[in-house]
Order: C-alpha cells, then structure tokens, then sequence
C-alpha cells in the first residue's frame, strides 16, 4: 500500500524511512495502533480507478484521467473541472453510518459551488465534501442545503496537497486535516437516513447548477469503522498531545498553542471578553486512556503552572503560560473601527456586526484615556427605517469622525429604499453625540456617475484634513476616489471628485495619513468575509495622486487564529511621530459562529512603524495588542481615578448582535517534487512541534 501524502512529504524532507500504512506507526502516545485494513482503496497506481483491496472499482467518467505528478512522486486522479468525475459503485455507501474517509486533495478551485467528494440519492439527501481555496467543508442533510449539518476548517488550501478524513460515528462527524481533528458536530443525520442505493462520486455534485470539481485526488480510503484520533494522527506522521481541546467556562480563551517537544502550552485569553483578569480556569478535553492529576488547573497570567498527565500509566508534565491579551480591544462583534483623539481622549466609532449580511442598523462609540480600556458610550445613530436618518433603511457600515470648528461631522455609510449604499452625515456638539443627521445622503454613485467618476458602490469615507485646513473625503468601492469638502463640512465641491489611479487590488475603504510632506494611502483588498482580507499601502507627493504602490502592510497570521485582518483607521498620537493601526479580524476563538465569518468581527489595535526612507513598515497582527498610553500626565491621573467606570464592557453588555447558534500558495498540485522539499520540512517541524486541535465551541 502507499503511504499518506503528509507521511511522504514528511520522510522526503527529512531522510527518514517510515513504513507503509499497513505498518503500526510509533508515532503519538500509548501504545501504537495497527490500521485495520480499508473496505476500498483507489491508489491509481494501475492507471485507472481500480480497487487494490477489493472489487469495488470506480469508473472514470467524462474525461477523468490518472497522471503521474511529479510532487508526491505517485499516480493521482486528475479532474478538469469540466465534467470529469469518478463514480463509485451503487450501493457501495448504503447503511455505512460508521466509517472514516480518507484522501489526499489538490484542489485548484476557488469560492464555487461544487462538491469534491458526494454521496447521497439527490440533492435533498446527500453527504458531500468541498474543498475550497480557503476552506475545507464536510457536511450531511436529509433536507437539502439549508438543513445541513457541518464540520469545517479553514486555511490555505489551493494548490496544496491536503488529507481530508471524515469520521462518522453514528450522529457524530469529525473532520481531520493533515491527521488534526479540527471541528466535530454531533446529532447530525445518518447514512441510513440517506436511502437505499445510494449514489457517489469524486467531482460531481448533486445540484444540477454546481460545477465540477477541478483538481488532483489521491489515496481514496474508505474504512468500515470510526478510526480513533491517535491512529488517524499516526496515519498521517503526526505527533499527538495528551490533550485533545483547552477550554475555559468563566473566560475566552482567543486560541492556543502546543508545543510537543517542550511540554508546553500556551493559552491566550482575551481581556475584553473575560471578566476575571488574574488568572484562567482551564479545561481539558483529554486523549484515550489519558487522565489529570490536578483536580483543576488555575493559571495565573505572567506565571507558569504544570500540569501533569497520566499517559497509559507514563507521567507526563507540562509547562502552562497564560496570556492577557488586549486584542480585541472592545468586547462584542465590532467592525469598521475609525479612532480619533479629542482633547486628551481617544474616540473609537464602530459599526456594530453580528448581522447576516451585514445588516446592522446602529453606530458606536467608545472611549478611552490609555488605548487600552474603553468606555461604551451606546448608540449615536440608528439608520434604522424611520428612526435617526431620513432616507435610510438600514445597512449601517463604516463610519469616520471628523473636527471643525468646535463641532463633530460623523460621516457614515447606509442603504436608502433602493437598496443602494450612500455616504451620509450627522453633526453634533460632542464626540459622543447626540447626532443629528442630514437630510439628504453626501454622496451617491448617481453623484458619482454625473461627474464621470467611476464607482461600486459610494461607501467608507474616510476624512482627511491636510495642513491649509482643507478637508477630503476619500471613499470608494470596486473603485477608489477623493472629493474636497466645503468648509461647511456637509457638502461637496464635486468639481473636485476624482478616481485615483493605480491603486492596486482595491476593494474598499481608502485612507490617507501625512507625514513629513509625503501622503500615505492604505487601503483594503479582497472580501470582508475572507480570511485573506488585507490591507495594501501606496505613496503620493499630492492629494489626488498617482500612487505608487508599495505593497501589503497588513495580512492575516493564520498560525495565531489573525484572519480577515482589514478596514483600518491610522492614529497618530498628536505632535508625536507614533502611530496605531485599528482594523477588525474574524472572531475568536474561530468557529465560534456556524454560519460564516464574515460579518462575525472583532477590533483589534496594533502599532505601526515607517523605516528609516520613510515608508510604513509591515505591520504585525497580535493578540496581545499594545499597552498603555496616556496622551497626557492630567488623562493617567483621571483614568487611574476612574478606573472601574472605563474598564472594557463584557459583550453581554455591549453588543447588539442577536444570539448565533451554535502556506503561501505553491505553483500548483503537480510542480516539481523539488519544491515541495522546502515546504516538506517547515511541515514536518510544525508538525512535530505543535499540534494543534481546535474545535467549534
């Protein structure tokens, strides 16, 4: 039998010689298990889909072929994305609600909708497998799609060789990528309740409209028994921790780490989020035949604790650290951050999230004395039909602040009776309101459209007053542009409304920061509900360009759980050459919501640096977030005095969501072996060093 993919990789990069499948692997902890053989096994190696353990042979349908790919050195089934497919016997499937599946996948698809692996009688009763550029999805329904049951992971996945294993115990799924568990979902329907003579197939869909998968499938493994986590790990060369899951009932743990050769786990915890910031209470969701020795585990945050674990008799003891981490800064689901200072006070004006498709209606506002705790100062504007905003209906996005005179413009995005997006704005005495808005919205793509500017949609301002005192608002989707303010601050000179030119891979929400006479423009790419949402950076001698583009200064750490990382303000302290960057990233812990990531945000600050030619320096995204700073010596002693009434509020209290159930990419799934090498061995370290179990809470 041929080994794993992640076993090949691993002993390509490395040197070693590890044995076959049919080999127990001693890999893990406790004794070693033996792999029961499988009931069907396409390893392609005879060049068609013939079944080395059986007589269960696939057929290769509408152009599905077997090449031999350079990079796992191996045969593997090529789909073209254009009707190709291999079909499984009839009735192979019928009555299998326990059983593990497995195989190596190269996807070369992006967000369609398709179905890499599917069984099931139609597209009402199905159980399918997609995988995704970035996301790797296994789910079951006996009610089409809107009744469907998932497990999920995501990550970087196209173009690079993956294992996918599904084990079905009954009404339980878990999904293992690369030998992890990485999600299960229990009370899911069974196969039995799929019917009778079911069908299935490798690249083809049950939906008549879905495409067909385009990509490489090796290594089909189908067992007749749920395989335990150790020996799927071991199947795949990985290392296994004590411990399967670290939770916490009274605090939110922002992720995890474990390092397997150190003993060492690392928790971070958010502080915004938890109410208890001495320490965290931890959870152990432990392996077969493992048991604690602590009746509890309580970790004090800057100091290390062990914790020892009783292995099949072996005494294991680990080093514990916790993290207080001021990422996110606000508790709740806030997107679309803008920071200002007013006086010796930081504003920070968020849309509120937590809403399929972004349908929240309200804006907030939050303050703080030291960039670190923040004050809930509520609502200062609902665009709610009928209520703070006449020709709004909802759709509140990305807001921005800005000071004249005394007074407080609030620029601000809604949709009006035609469902189009507009910019509009509130005026108030103070930064924290009340706002009264105008009648009528600042800017529209009609507007747009009149004087030939080029527009997606007419949403995220940002204001930006340059050195004469003049004041721009940069706004912009699919297409970015600039308009100069009048000094009355609620009108345009449209004469003035220009795109900007060479602003490259532009999504959305364009700002502008100055600094010793050059103009820095950062702006968001991709999709808000993309873990590759990032921000892009360019310089100009003048407002209104041309930009030169100087790359990305902001992406995700998919390693620490910082995904979707985007739609960004920059603060500089005031007369200072410090800066911060505010910019909202998925929700952690990830997974905590089931029906996307998207519109499930958080607001997290962290500094921002120029090199010495001048230029933003790429940013690093943290969990721990920056630390205390005091605009003046008067805000310390005002802050420290009323320290209990500007801690961070937890998110029962401040958000307004309603309840939610529940690698760089390589040339491509067939270059050359070589490669892969490099790759191979940063794999292979991770891997051994930390294995990482995540689940859905």
């Amino acid at each position: 039998m041929k080994k794993s993919l992640t076993a090949f990789l691993r002993s390509a990069a490395i040197a070693t010689a590890i044995s076959t499948l049919a080999t127990p692997l001693s890999i893990g902890i406790g004794a070693a298990e033996a792999e029961p053989s499988p009931v069907l096994f396409y390893n392609f190696e005879s060049g068609d889909g013939k079944d080395s353990v059986g007589e269960n042979d696939g057929a290769l349908k509408g152009g599905a072929k077997v090449e031999y790919v350079e990079k796992i050195a191996s045969n593997a089934l090529y789909l073209n994305g254009s009707g190709a497919y291999l079909e499984f016997p009839a009735g192979f499937f019928d009555g299998r609600s326990k059983m593990t599946i497995s195989m190596d996948v190269c996807t070369q698809m992006e967000n369609e909708n398709f179905f890499t692996f599917a069984l099931g009688k139609d597209s009402n009763k199905y159980l399918f497998l997609r995988t995704r550029s970035g996301e790797v999805r296994y789910a079951i329904t006996e009610n089409s799609w809107g009744a469907e049951y998932d497990v999920s992971e995501s990550g970087s996945f196209k173009n690079v060789w993956t294992n996918v294993t599904l084990v079905l115990n009954g009404s339980t799924m878990q999904l293992y990528v690369n030998g992890e568990c990485v999600d299960e979902q229990e009370g899911a329907p069974t196969v039995s309740k799929l019917g009778k003579e079911l069908s299935a197939y490798i690249g083809k869909s049950f939906y008549d409209g879905d495409r067909y998968f385009k990509g490489y499938v090796d290594n089909v493994k189908v067992y007749d028994k749920a395989l335990s986590d150790t020996l799927i790990a071991e199947l795949n060369g990985v290392k296994v921790a004590p411990f399967r899951d670290i939770t916490s009932s009274r605090s939110n743990i922002v992720t995890w780490n474990e390092d397997r050769e150190a003993k060492k786990i690392t928790v971070y915890v958010s502080k915004s989020n938890s109410k208890n910031h001495d320490s965290v209470k931890l959870n152990f969701t432990l392996q077969k035949n493992v048991t604690l020795e602590e009746s509890s585990v309580d970790v004090k945050f800057g100091e290390s604790s062990k914790v020892t674990f009783d292995v099949g008799g072996v005494k294991e003891t680990w080093t514990v650290d916790a993290v207080l981490c001021a990422n996110p800064v606000l508790g709740g689901q806030y997107a679309d951050p803008d920071i200002d200072v007013f006086g010796d006070t930081y504003y920070l004006y968020t849309t509120s999230d937590g809403y399929a498709g972004w349908s929240g209606t309200k804006f907030r506002v939050f303050s703080s004395k030291n960039l670190v705790d923040w004050k809930d100062h509520g609502v200062i504007l609902n665009c709610e039909a009928g209520k703070d905003v006449k020709w709004a209906v909802g759709s509140a996005w990305a807001p921005s602040i800005e000071e004249k005179d005394g007074k407080y413009y609030f620029y601000f995005c809604a949709k009006d009776t035609s469902g189009a997006s507009n910019i509009g704005v509130a005026v108030a005495d103070s930064p924290t309101g009340p706002f009264v808005a105008e009648d009528e919205p600042l800017m529209t793509v009609a507007i747009c459209k009149k004087y030939g500017v080029s527009m997606g949609q007419a949403i995220d301002p940002s204001i930006f007053t340059d050195d004469d005192g003049t004041s721009y608002m940069l706004f912009g989707n699919g297409a970015a542009a600039v308009v100069k303010l009048n000094d009355d601050m609620v009108s345009c000179d449209y004469g003035t409304l220009k795109n900007y030119a060479n602003v490259t891979d532009f999504r959305e929400a364009i700002t502008v920061t100055k600094r010793d006479g050059v103009y820095h423009f950062t702006w968001s790419c991709d999709d808000t509900g993309s873990e590759n949402y990032h921000v892009n950076y360019g310089t100009s001698d003048s407002i209104y360009g041309p930009i030169k583009n100087r790359g990305t200064i902001l992406q995700k750490d998919a390693e620490n759980d910082i995904l979707g990382t985007g739609h960004h303000s920059i603060l500089q302290i005031p007369g200072e050459d410090e800066y911060y960057i505010v910019y909202h990233r998925f929700y952690t812990p990830l997974g905590s919501f089931t029906d996307g990531t998207g519109h499930h945000r958080q607001t997290c600050i962290d500094r921002l640096t120029f090199s010495s030619r001048g230029y933003m320096e790429k940013v690093t995204p943290t969990l721990e977030g920056v630390g205390v700073r005091y605009l003046s010596e008067e805000a310390e002693k005002a802050d420290k005095e009323q320290n209990s009434e500007t801690t961070s509020a937890s998110t029962d209290e401040t958000t307004d969501a309603p309840t939610v159930t529940e690698p760089v990419e390589s040339d491509g799934c067939g270059s050359s072996l070589g490669g892969a090498l490099t790759a191979a061995v940063a794999a292979a370290s991770t891997l051994d060093a930390a294995f990482l179990r995540k689940k859905k809470k």
